[in-house]
């Protein structure tokens, strides 16, 4: 079964003091009840999409990680934080963003069929492409780079929210697919 990455206490402690002290309003009313949930390192598509079929070409480290935000006894995530070291140090982290949104409960509905799905034990990664709405689980097998959608535009053709491609499979798709006009490096798209 495929797995989140992995902190130890330590840095998931810094991490949830640094989400408590950045609550945005609406989460308030859960203050006390909220715990870190799956952890993923947070990878970004390469724009425009060049010729390559390898993810490990067309995508970057962010060096951020991604963090679900759950309800104690609730099933779905509520809400999204981002960490990153610190510049102060290598082992202090510091929380960048915390946020509602519906991306939260998208990813926990594809980790639930994930499970299902990944059968080996390959770390997940999150992918993120902003000029496509697109975000994707990029998962690191030995010989393989499966890649599960977790949410696109209802109008791409090519991928769709649930898709698992191969790598080289999942990006012939993604360029058959436009991007958001405008947000392909600031500049309208023909």
């Amino acid at each position: 079964m495929a797995h989140a990455t992995e902190f130890d206490q330590g840095v998931l402690h810094q991490i949830a003091n640094g989400v408590a002290r950045s609550l945005p309003i609406g989460f308030r009313q859960y203050a006390g009840q909220l715990q870190l949930a799956e952890t993923f390192e947070v990878w970004t598509l390469e724009t425009p999409l060049g010729a390559t079929e390898d993810m490990n070409r067309a995508t970057r480290a962010t060096d951020t990680y991604h963090h679900q935000i759950v309800v104690k006894g609730r099933r779905w995530a509520v809400g999204v934080a981002r960490s990153r070291r610190s510049s102060e140090g290598h082992a202090t982290w510091e929380v960048t963003q915390v946020f509602d949104s519906p991306v939260a409960r998208q990813i926990d509905e594809a980790i639930a069929k994930v499970d299902q799905l990944v059968t080996t034990d390959a770390l997940a990664r999150l992918v993120l492409a902003p000029e496509f709405q697109l975000g994707a689980f990029w998962f690191l097998e030995a010989g393989k780079d499966p890649c599960y959608v977790v949410y696109c535009p209802a109008t791409f053709t090519h991928l769709r929210t649930g898709d698992l491609f191969e790598g080289a499979d999942f990006l012939r798709r993604l360029k058959q697919e436009k991007p958001i006009l405008g947000l392909l490096h600031g500049r309208p798209t023909p």
